[in-house]
């Protein structure tokens, strides 16, 4: 990876399903992403994961989804603040869409088809590549899927797809 590719981190929290990290490579010039390297655990705390995003290139920003100002299973303070006491490089805010022209940034839960969208272009358009040796990523990519809900409307299966979520939030943040 040439040193001169933005780099970003994305971070899905978790305990009782995984908790998942992956870092992107950004080319700024051909606007091309590369997936290079992730990690998903189940069961464990913020010390545990925040030695997978401390590993290597600890100065890389994480972004993170609005869950991460829920309190922390250890207790006492959010989520979020435990990865960051623990050195992990947290983004002040949670992952958000860019703030349209004429309205305020909407924090909290964000809706999930934009973000969904805009990957399934780059990846057709070349833009968005993951390298071979991320074979549990390309397995949760194969495995997600939409389903229709009780009105009819499609919505993606969140079932084993944290290390996709964490992607979204990187992406969310990636300007």
């Amino acid at each position: 990876i040439p040193a001169h590719f933005a780099r970003i981190k994305g971070c899905d929290f978790g305990f009782e399903h995984c908790a998942a990290g992956v870092e992107l490579a950004h080319d700024r010039d051909q606007d091309i992403l590369y997936l290079i390297d992730s990690y998903k655990k189940e069961g464990e705390l913020a010390p545990y994961h925040a030695a997978w995003f401390n590993k290597s290139n600890k100065w890389v920003p994480v972004a993170w989804p609005h869950d991460g100002l829920n309190t922390d299973k250890a207790g006492g303070g959010t989520v979020k603040d435990a990865y960051a006491l623990h050195g992990v490089n947290m983004m002040s805010k949670s992952a958000r869409y860019p703030r349209v022209a004429g309205q305020d940034e909407k924090a909290g839960p964000q809706p999930q088809w934009p973000i969904i969208d805009q990957m399934r272009e780059r990846m057709m358009t070349g833009r968005f590549k993951v390298f071979s040796t991320q074979q549990q990523w390309l397995e949760e990519k194969r495995n997600y899927h939409v389903k229709a809900n009780a009105t009819g409307e499609m919505k993606p299966v969140s079932r084993n797809d944290d290390l996709l979520k964490a992607t979204f939030y990187a992406l969310m943040m990636l300007r």
